[in-house]
């Protein structure tokens, strides 16, 4: 219960810094980017096991493997900046992150074989 409180609490004053700090993240989170992002982690998520269309899925869209890993390391990034910033690592979100790299990881090593 604690520890649940106060990774709320660190949130909440995370969302509240964030918001006050000045912060414009308006290049980045465009409705395309916003877009894509969605579609890559539905695929990754909800076609678990589903090999023909996530397949077609990535023939479509031309993302391959090293596109995947650049995806990998983008989340490890954004988890070792909040690190550095002294946020609480292991949040909820943290576990989707956790997710979404576990089936990346999966998808290549499927595809390796």
């Amino acid at each position: 219960m604690g520890a649940t409180m106060r990774e709320d609490i660190s949130g909440l004053i995370s969302a509240m810094m964030q918001t006050h700090s000045g912060v414009d993240l308006t290049r980045m989170l465009t409705q395309n980017n916003i877009f894509d992002a969605a579609i890559l982690r539905a695929f990754l998520l909800d076609l678990v096991g589903d090999d023909d269309d996530f397949k077609e899925f990535l023939e479509d869209t031309q993302i391959d493997n090293s596109f995947i890993r650049g995806f990998m390391a983008g989340m490890i990034q954004s988890i070792l900046i909040e690190k550095g910033h002294g946020e609480v690592v292991g949040r909820p979100s943290h576990g989707e992150l956790l997710d979404l790299y576990d089936a990346a990881s999966a998808h290549l090593m499927e595809s390796s074989l």
